[in-house]
């Protein structure tokens, strides 16, 4: 009895600690509808060229000669699939396409109060992910459902230090909502299976700093800091015949958002042509332990061994003509997380590639237009979990996400 009940604590543990995030590195998000996502997030901290800058660089404000709005839109569509093995003892299928459409909108503001200081403010999500298997699936006993939504304000203020260098700093006002959901192999004979569900949510804060420099015409380096958010998610879990009991119990965990910074470049090489290019880190070492504190006040820590990431991409901007700007762009995220230290299926992504192609339009002197898409391979992502009530073995072998964005910025 003693060893079920481990089982299941570990099982609940790690699926609310770690649920489903499948965007790149981690939880953390690139995709943010901005025209940017057409060079596969490349140049992000350089480029500084509309309202979008406030929430990668607020430095880059300092470029804007006006003010300027930009409101942007996009859909996330996911081909996740996974194969289980002959290694997997619970009965069951493989889940179907385990992500959903995702639609997700942003907004940026950037106010020109003087020549050398400029007002800006974000509205956007930069983490969250869902995974949503079918409900016969042989990882059900692991995880049934599981998601992360988030919503962040970030207002900034940049100012012109010299001639060829700004400086930027914001504040980071975050909401999370954790919901999960996992189902329970009674080991009685005859016994309905049981289900423990938990929804919470909760608010963060951090600040973000950006830097940039622009040691001649054509030519930008940026530099763009975000720090750590932490969540604490403190809620009654729902559960519902769990070795016959069934009732509200009080848990207690924490989901922090790493500390991350991007080193980009922006460089004309030609009237028409340009290139951009990416270095980036993140702090994803942080989750060496999960942590659950119940209502008396025991905690149980679960080893994750979780390892930073590092960013790496180029990308390419093409005008063909006046009005019109053609890209296209790569990255390379390293995994999180090592095959040995993948012993649950909550977060299905390995190494990370992103390819895309864009467009931008000027309409007019006033406002310019944006589409984007990306593919972003997720790679094999192979999972191992072992329970007193059985086992599940396989790997995400289809593992793809798809992101199509169309952005609007008005010079006001």
């Amino acid at each position: 009895m003693r060893a079920i009940q481990r089982g299941v604590l570990i099982a609940l543990l790690l699926a609310l600690v770690c649920p489903a995030v499948v965007h790149a590195g981690g939880a953390q998000l690139y995709e943010v509808a901005a025209p940017t996502q057409g060079v596969a997030g490349n140049g992000q901290a350089a480029a500084a060229r509309d309202a979008s800058t406030a929430l990668l660089n607020p430095a880059g404000m300092q470029r804007l000669d006006r003010t300027q709005l930009m409101l942007g839109g996009e859909v996330l569509l996911g081909d996740v699939k996974f194969d289980q093995n002959s290694d997997t003892t619970f009965a069951g299928g493989n889940g179907g396409n385990q992500a959903n459409a995702i639609p997700v909108l942003t907004a940026f503001y950037v106010y020109n109060l003087m020549d050398d200081v400029k007002l800006g403010v974000s509205l956007a999500s930069i983490a969250g992910g869902a995974l949503d298997p079918d409900n016969d699936w042989a990882g059900r006993f692991v995880t049934q459902e599981v998601g992360l939504t988030t919503l962040f304000v970030n207002p900034v203020v940049s100012l012109q230090l010299v001639d060829w260098a700004s400086l930027g700093v914001g504040f980071v006002t975050e909401w999370a909502r954790l919901s999960d959901r996992i189902g329970f192999s009674n080991p009685r004979p005859g016994a309905d299976d049981g289900q423990i569900r938990i929804v919470d949510s909760d608010f963060g804060f951090g600040f973000n700093l950006g830097l940039l420099l622009e040691p001649r015409p054509g030519t930008r380096i940026g530099l763009a800091y975000r720090s750590q958010l932490d969540h604490d998610f403190d809620d009654d879990a729902d559960f519902r015949n769990i070795l016959g009991q069934t009732g509200e119990r009080n848990l207690r965990t924490e989901f922090n958002i790493p500390q991350n910074i991007i080193l980009s470049g922006y460089h004309q090489i030609t009237n028409e042509l340009a290139v951009l290019a990416d270095l980036g880190w993140t702090d994803w070492s942080i989750f060496d332990y999960t942590v659950l504190v119940g209502a008396a006040g025991r905690a149980v820590s679960i080893p994750r061994d979780w390892q930073d990431t590092w960013r790496i991409g180029i990308g390419f901007e093409y005008r063909v003509a006046d009005p019109w700007l053609l890209q296209a762009g790569f990255s390379y995220d390293s995994s999180p997380v090592k095959s040995s230290s993948r012993n649950f299926p909550d977060f299905p992504s390995d190494e990370q590639f992103r390819y895309a192609v864009g467009v931008v339009h000027d309409l007019n002197e006033d406002m310019s237009v944006a589409f984007s898409y990306e593919l972003v391979d997720l790679g094999d992502a192979e999972v191992d979990v072992a329970l007193p009530t059985g086992r599940l073995s396989g790997e995400y072998d289809n593992n793809y996400l798809h992101f199509m964005a169309l952005s609007l910025n008005w010079k006001l």
